[in-house]
């Protein structure tokens, strides 16, 4: 063959040209060339001794492998790439069932397999139809294939190929590749313990309005007798009191009302206390989160089914005939699917609701009170809100500020919250010291007035016999952001300080660096000190910051900041 570059060879010791190719092997593995026009080519070949009118002749006979090379290179890599999605669907909590074209199962993760109760290999290049006993019409894997279309989500019960009774919500959609369709896929969720928590749900209603007593399992709300009023409502913020005020005002009206607010600020509140303040306050008040179920159960639980709709239903009144002369009371709608929203709105336009099953309407007389845990606006550029529906139960709307909005109202619900844990838990607590109070303060409360509310009752379970809520009683991530805060502000006190001295000395340009450079010294002292004063107190954490002049917590901050362990610094001393 020609050598790189084109020239003739033909004459020279192999040894020569060659020289990377040890002749007393037998085969070449795998050597890499440049041709002529400068590709890099992959070459594998045999070595031959030959003997021919006594004289002894070497043959390399080489084939060009380089395609072969980068299939198996390609291959390696798709490989790789398998195995990585396989082990992420494997990490699913749903079942998925992949499918080729002709329907025959490729794959089913370990979900499946338990939903199922079937093992990889007995379904492995089966019909999906043969396994799970479904003909093509029913199986949304085969219906995926055929319309070649998404299937939306469906309620399905089946007996599979093992005997097993499977109640399943599902949806499939098909694979396509150039659009051509190479499989397709289904995802499974299992909604016996939804379809029980409904149930639960149901039940709990349908005691209450027999007027008997028992526990809310899944559902929200209150006994007529012991629903929120507006005296629940704690605060003087002047935000927080035109919210009240709207609601008093819409309270009178039979009007839809929308709440909305970030999760923690009250919400079912307001609504309590406008039912409880409406016309309606002797119908029952009914409420339900969209968020906790999934679209086919939440439909049934607010529409009702009638016997035989599916396998299990029976005939039973959805939460608008239970609330039907009351209120309803929809948390976080904007979880709701667009397609129940759908329905809702037609509810509101007609007056009327249908039973899942059913073909018969039947009349309802609700009030709609909703909430939103975002604001409306950004709910419908998000399309997690029909703006149609929302036109319709925004009728009235009420923010509810945040407590980063309302800091003046801590006070007030702080002292609200130890009188109600007092009398629960049966503590002495009296107040919060001073610290507490500008840590709650400072803090921006994520979780709001639930936070804040939950943030008290873990104090008061941890105080013992303590008059006063101090910061060693607070959850830890309220202590390290204290901690962090008087850092920081002692931080800046210090820099304004030198800063000042420097400014006569240093030149404009050069204050930045300098300013660095200071701060960096600060920290290396502040650490060498407190370094020094925990080797003398035998890493003694409360009598270091006593010596220091600072809290336990801003020490325990800093001990973190500069990584000291004084577990270390005990034992060397």
């Amino acid at each position: 063959m020609p050598a790189q570059g084109g020239s003739d060879i033909r004459g020279f010791p192999l040894e020569d040209v060659f020289p990377w190719l040890d002749l007393k092997e037998a085969q070449i593995e795998k050597i890499e060339v440049i041709d002529n026009k400068n590709r890099i080519l992959t070459l594998q070949g045999k070595i031959k001794k030959h003997q021919i009118n006594n004289k002894y002749y070497t043959s390399i006979i080489l084939t060009d492998i380089t395609d072969l090379t980068k299939l198996k290179e390609k291959y390696k890599q798709t490989k790789c790439i398998k195995q990585k999605y396989e082990q992420a669907l494997e990490s699913l909590f749903e079942g998925v069932i992949i499918t080729d074209c002709e329907g025959r199962i490729i794959y089913i993760n370990k979900a499946q397999e338990e939903l199922d109760n079937v093992r990889k290999e007995d379904v492995y290049n089966k019909k999906a139809t043969e396994v799970f006993n479904l003909d093509n019409e029913s199986s949304v894997l085969m219906q995926a294939l055929i319309t070649k279309k998404e299937v939306p989500e469906r309620h399905q019960y089946y007996i599979n190929m093992v005997g097993h009774a499977v109640n399943i919500v599902t949806y499939g959609y098909p694979l396509m590749v150039n659009g051509k369709v190479v499989g397709a896929v289904a995802i499974c969720r299992d909604t016996t313990k939804a379809k029980e928590l409904a149930e639960m749900v149901l039940d709990y209603y349908d005691n209450r309005s027999n007027g008997r007593e028992i526990k809310p399992a899944a559902a929200k709300g209150k006994t007529r007798d012991n629903l929120y009023t507006f005296k629940d409502l704690i605060g003087n913020n002047a935000a927080f009191r035109e919210a009240i005020r709207w609601a008093q005002v819409s309270a009178e009206t039979d009007s839809n009302i929308l709440i909305y607010g970030l999760t923690g600020t009250g919400k079912e509140l307001f609504a309590q206390s406008i039912h409880s303040h409406s016309k309606r306050k002797n119908g029952p008040f009914i409420g339900i989160n969209c968020a906790a179920l999934p679209e086919s159960l939440l439909e049934s639980i607010l529409f009702g089914t009638v016997k035989g709709a599916f396998t299990g239903a029976i005939d039973r009144p959805g939460l608008f005939e239970q609330a039907n002369g009351g209120t309803l009371f929809l948390d976080e709608l904007n979880s709701m699917p667009l397609g129940l929203q759908a329905k809702l709105l037609r509810v509101l336009q007609d007056g009327t609701i249908r039973r899942v099953g059913g073909i018969q309407d039947i009349s309802v007389d609700v009030r709609i009170i909703s909430s939103l845990n975002m604001d409306p606006n950004e709910a419908v550029n998000k399309k997690v809100l029909r703006q149609d529906l929302f036109y319709r139960l925004a009728v009235v709307s009420i923010r509810i500020p945040p407590l980063k909005e309302r800091r003046d109202d801590i006070p007030m619900l702080t002292s609200y919250f130890i009188g109600k844990y007092k009398r629960k838990l049966n503590k002495p607590v009296k107040n919060i010291s001073p610290e507490v109070m500008q840590c709650f303060m400072n803090y921006h409360w994520p979780g709001n007035v639930r936070e804040l509310e939950h943030v008290i009752e873990c104090a008061m379970v941890v105080i013992g016999d303590s008059d006063y809520i101090t910061l060693d009683h607070l959850p830890h991530h309220l202590i390290e952001c204290y901690a962090r805060q008087q850092d920081e502000h002692e931080e800046v006190n210090q820099l304004v300080i030198l800063d000042a001295d420097f400014r006569k000395q240093t030149h404009h340009n050069n204050r930045k660096k300098t300013n660095y450079i200071l701060k960096h010294k600060i920290d290396s002292t502040e650490r060498d000190l407190i370094i020094k004063i925990l080797s003398e107190t035998q890493g003694n954490v409360s009598r270091t910051a006593r010596i220091l002049g600072i809290s336990r917590q801003s020490l325990q901050y800093r001990l973190k900041k500069y990584n000291i362990n004084r577990t270390k610094l005990t034992t060397t001393t």
